[in-house]
């Protein structure tokens, strides 16, 4: 099996670190290494990268370089504007999606120990949130309204443009936080249109190194720090600053929005082809997410009458490398909350399928060339 060559399509799990991402981060380990609050002449290098890093970020989400507050990926991301929140605010009451991240939903028993009642909206078959739904969960007690722009698993696109602005304006003084970890860079976004107030972005989801993220915070917001330390990063993530992982950040940022419109109608393409095909030629497929309003890179189909981890398997030892859902649903064999939230409640062969700006055509055709021979196979083994 280690002599098949592999085809990549886990992209919602990591995506490979661009060698120019890596260029870029290798003179501050080893030459630029000074620590960004030293004064001397390392110490103002590294301050410098730092600066420049925060506004890369800031541009590409319309933001300003102080509201870029860095942390150690999306999970902490997540973590910080919740519980930041919670600390900060008089009120009692946050409302979150029935298909968010699990560092976000998994905030919910922390919450309700410190007094906080939590409300989850439900979201229809295509994993998509009604906004009146939404807007009835909220009182003059919710502090936090939280919304994954892009689901990880199903690739469902929220209307954060129409879903901000009605927010606010029924429910005056709550903060809208949003996880854009997926979407970012996928997908165009303005902080300010949409009336976003917090915003949770990650590095390993677009080519940059693992274990950095950032946070946006609305100037005027207040957060509770979650650690105890020196004054970085306004005092809100106290810590020596990761300078080689931000830079490493930044760069990935820079490189994949200097070409974005043309990766987005690219995976577009590919995706639209990858479904089409399996739709005609591998029935019965069915599509989990929204047809339309969905990731340009996410393809989640149900194969009825395979099991995933059968499928997962078979497909590997073919050298294609794709997930039964979120990677850290790694090794449950439950069907996830987001499956189970649209409505599927029993395992239906559920493959996640997530592209990237360096798939090729040929790594599609490919692709399908083994499903079309593993699908077939897994059926006759016995399904769900």
């Amino acid at each position: 099996m280690t002599d098949v060559p592999l085809i990549y399509l886990d992209n919602g799990a990591t995506t490979r670190t661009d060698t120019g991402v890596i260029d870029a981060m290798v003179p501050f380990f080893a030459e630029s290494f000074g620590n960004a609050s030293s004064l001397h002449r390392l110490g103002v290098k590294s301050r410098r990268a730092l600066d420049q890093s925060r506004q890369i970020l800031a541009h590409a989400i319309g933001a300003k370089p102080s509201e870029i507050c860095f942390t150690s990926g999306g999970t902490e991301s997540d973590t910080l504007a919740i519980r930041g929140v919670a600390d900060a605010t008089r009120r009692r009451h946050m409302v979150m999606a029935a298909t968010e991240h699990p560092a976000v939903l998994a905030q919910q028993e922390w919450l309700k120990r410190r007094g906080f009642t939590v409300t989850l909206v439900p979201v229809d078959a295509n994993g998509r949130v009604d906004l009146d739904s939404l807007l009835e969960c909220t009182t003059g007690d919710t502090a936090l309204v939280s919304l994954m722009h892009a689901n990880n698993e199903i690739g469902t696109l929220q209307d954060l443009a129409r879903i901000g602005p009605a927010l606010k304006a029924h429910c005056p003084g709550v903060l809208f936080f949003v996880d854009a970890v997926q979407s970012f860079t996928k997908v165009p976004l303005h902080v300010g249109r949409a009336h976003i107030d917090l915003l949770a972005l990650s590095s390993h989801k677009i080519h940059g190194p693992k274990g950095v993220g950032a946070l946006y915070v609305r100037e005027g917001v207040h957060l509770g720090p979650q650690l105890a330390g020196g004054g970085q990063e306004g005092g809100t993530r106290p810590g020596t600053e990761n300078i080689p992982g931000i830079v490493g950040f930044a760069e990935a940022v820079r490189i994949a929005m200097a070409t974005a419109q043309e990766d987005q109608k690219r995976m577009r393409s590919l995706r639209d082809n990858l479904i089409a095909e399996c739709l005609a030629t591998l029935a019965p497929v069915e599509l989990n997410g929204h047809p339309e309003h969905r990731l340009c890179n996410n393809a989640n189909l149900n194969f009825p009458g395979a099991k995933a981890e059968i499928l997962l398997h078979m497909l590997e030892a073919q050298g294609l490398l794709v997930s039964s859902g979120a990677a850290c649903h790694a090794g449950s064999r439950k069907v996830s909350h987001v499956l189970q939230a649209i409505g599927l409640q029993v395992d239906r062969g559920t493959l996640r399928i997530t592209l990237c700006r360096h798939t090729t055509p040929d790594e599609i055709t490919r692709a399908l060339a083994i499903l079309k021979t593993v699908v077939p196979e897994a059926r006759a083994m016995g399904g769900a």
